[in-house]
């Protein structure tokens, strides 16, 4: 089997940038709809760069070709009312509602990255603004739920959604169990109730620094033992509160998390690289009746039967087809498409707190090595919802779903499209942030003369 040739990081970035735009034009496509009829034009349209907020009564999105993910491209009238979507069919829009001018551009359900700190990290080198990981003594942190440390108030935030991305999964790090991830949408910052989900995995590291300090086996070894001692506490809690009970591998409200998760079907989350680790973590998930997902997995792509029969989500970026250490050996940048051609429901996410924005260039760049456009999309939309246990009201285009939406110029995976308008919980979002006005400043001083 040929490997890839080696490149430099420069490389890779012009190719993370420029590659992107020979993936496949099938989400521009401008032909007919399902049923042959040509997009309705109403007399008066908003702009699409002007869309009105929900205050302003119901909105429809006319004209634009429709990736609703659960159902095929088409052109239709998408239409969305309170935070909801409320109608999406081929007929004119509504009397009464607001129309947003969609013609000649793509409408997708808004993009979801599915690993990020994103709200818990600002500057890695000021401590205050880390907030990921518990730094306890504590390896075993199955309690710590990031959530209520989320700062919606983030710099990075309007910089994400900027890239179409209108919700993310941040998650913690750190320690034998890191803690458990909240999924949340990326609206104003004033809003009281951007958590979607304050359990979207647990997160269990297995790979890198985790592995330097600690050896495999012992490792799984501290695992069985912790996740046994959640059930032995689960079955005689009154023994556990009143010592008389031999003392456990970790602290009471962390055994309490832990069997929350299993009984709940949380997803663990196993940060891992190798074949063999992989596979040691599907049996250690068996014997616990644990949901498994991985991230990572340079080498994944080699066992994809035994992940699709586990039915585990798999997070995959198709940039990182070199390997950084001796664990990525079998890294390709073709794993995400081998991994959906077998059946594995896969997630592309870029893994950064401050790239975010870049998830449509990764998920290009994954069509460019071979997997669908559709596959593609499924993967940055709808599969993160369905791990983070949301998918039937995030990731897709459908009647009752929260209307978190991004109308595009084109192709949203070719470098040449752009968003045009963002819509989170039916709110239209402007697409400025910091960046750009730190650009026009230096503009109107002249620096770029």
């Amino acid at each position: 089997m040929r490997c890839p040739r080696p490149i430099s990081s420069l490389r890779r970035l012009v190719l993370l940038l420029a590659l992107a735009s020979l993936s496949a034009a099938a989400l521009a496509d401008e032909g007919p709809s399902a049923d042959g009829s040509a997009p309705s034009e109403p007399d008066s349209m908003t702009p699409a760069g002007s869309a009105p907020s929900p205050a302003d009564g119901p909105v429809c999105i006319v004209g634009a070709r429709v990736h609703a993910v659960v159902a095929a491209p088409a052109y239709a009238t998408v239409c969305m009312e309170n935070g909801t979507i409320t109608s999406v069919r081929n007929a004119p829009a509504p009397a009464g509602a607001v129309v947003v001018d969609g013609r000649g551009a793509v409408l997708t359900p808004g993009l979801i990255d599915a690993q990020s700190q994103l709200g818990l990290l600002e500057v890695n080198a000021v401590p205050e603004t880390r907030d990921a990981d518990a730094s306890t003594d504590h390896e075993i942190r199955a309690a710590f739920r990031v959530a209520p440390g989320l700062n919606p108030f983030s710099m990075v935030v309007p910089i994400t959604r900027s890239g179409g991305v209108t919700s993310v999964v941040s998650a913690p790090g750190g320690g034998l169990i890191s803690g458990q991830a909240a999924l949340w949408d990326l609206g104003p910052a004033d809003a009281t109730d951007l958590v979607v989900r304050e359990s979207a995995y647990l997160v269990v590291p297995f790979t890198g620094r985790a592995l330097r300090e600690d050896a495999r086996s012992r490792r799984l070894a501290r695992l069985d033992e912790v996740f046994d001692d959640a059930r032995v506490r689960a079955g005689n809690p009154e023994a556990f509160e009143e010592r008389r009970m031999r003392d456990l591998a970790a602290h009471r409200l962390d055994l309490i998390a832990l069997e929350e998760v299993r009984v709940a079907g949380t997803p663990v989350l196993f940060q891992a690289q190798r074949v063999a680790d992989a596979r040691a973590l599907l049996a250690l998930a068996e014997r616990h009746g644990l949901r498994p997902a991985f991230t990572g997995l340079a080498d994944g792509w080699r066992i994809a039967p035994e992940l699709a029969e586990a039915g585990a989500f798999v997070m995959v970026h198709p940039m990182r087809n070199l390997p950084a250490q001796f664990d990525e050996l079998g890294a390709r940048e073709d794993a995400a498409a081998l991994l959906d051609e077998a059946g594995v429901p896969v997630i592309l996410t870029t893994g950064t707190t401050h790239n975010g924005r870049n998830l449509r260039f990764i998920a290009g760049n994954a069509v460019r090595a071979g997997m669908s456009a559709e596959s593609a999309l499924r993967a940055v939309t709808l599969h993160p919802a369905m791990l983070a246990g949301v998918g039937d009201t995030h990731g897709a285009i459908e009647v009752g779903r929260v209307a978190n939406l991004v109308l595009w110029s084109g192709d949203p995976f070719e470098f040449s499209s752009r968003p045009v308008a963002v819509w989170v919980r039916g709110e239209a979002l402007p697409l400025e942030h910091r960046q750009d006005a730190l650009r026009e400043r230096h503009r109107e001083r002249g620096v770029y003369d």
